[in-house]
């Protein structure tokens, strides 16, 4: 008798691992795409598993440097970091977390690729996306924040790393304004015209 409900239990076990392994898959499936979101509910991009990049609609040099006073962890000091706008884009695909992501009819992506600098010996970690916001023509009533970004970005000490922020945006704009600067703190115009 004992030696059934033994039996019995080994059966039960099985159908109960193969439930687990199959929601695992199909939850990490479902979790691992990345979220789009924006106001009004429309979808930013359709994505497919082709990596390869069309050229950029249109490209603008910026060549800007910032210096940010990035927040210590555990009550360690402030560290300077050097945040560098190289250059802004119209793209209609990027890759976002290893897919292609392309922009949906009449949208384009603004992207603006970033080069951050970290000459101390300590690991950095940067929010990029908190020192820009984006005004759409000349309407700097409304600020965006990125949609599109790696955050954190951990610089490592003594390196270079080179990341990008970026915004779903009309096709038919080709003059931005971006905010530059600390939240709280004070803050740089840049016009970008494609």
């Amino acid at each position: 008798m004992e030696q059934q409900r033994i039996k019995n239990k080994r059966l039960l076990v099985i159908p109960i691992i193969v439930l687990v392994v199959i929601i695992y898959f199909v939850g990490r499936s479902f979790f691992n795409k990345p979220a789009a979101s924006n106001n009004n509910n429309t979808p930013l991009a359709s994505q497919t598993s082709n990596n390869s990049l069309s050229n950029p609609v249109a490209t603008t040099d910026v060549n800007k440097d910032f210096t940010f006073s990035i927040p210590g962890t555990n009550g360690a000091e402030a560290t300077d970091i050097k945040y560098t706008i190289q250059n802004a884009e119209l793209r209609k695909d990027i890759l976002v977390q290893g897919q292609k992501a392309t922009a949906v009819s009449g949208r384009l992506f603004l992207i603006l690729n970033l080069k951050l600098s970290n000459t101390t010996d300590k690991t950095v970690t940067v929010n990029t996306r908190n020192y820009v916001r984006l005004a759409l023509d000349d309407n700097t009533s409304e600020w965006f924040a990125p949609d599109i970004h790696n955050d954190p970005v951990e610089v490592q000490p003594i390196s270079v790393k080179q990341t990008r922020i970026g915004f779903p945006v009309d096709q038919n704009i080709k003059h931005f304004k971006i905010q530059v600067g600390e939240i709280d703190g004070d803050k740089s115009l840049l016009d970008l015209n494609f």
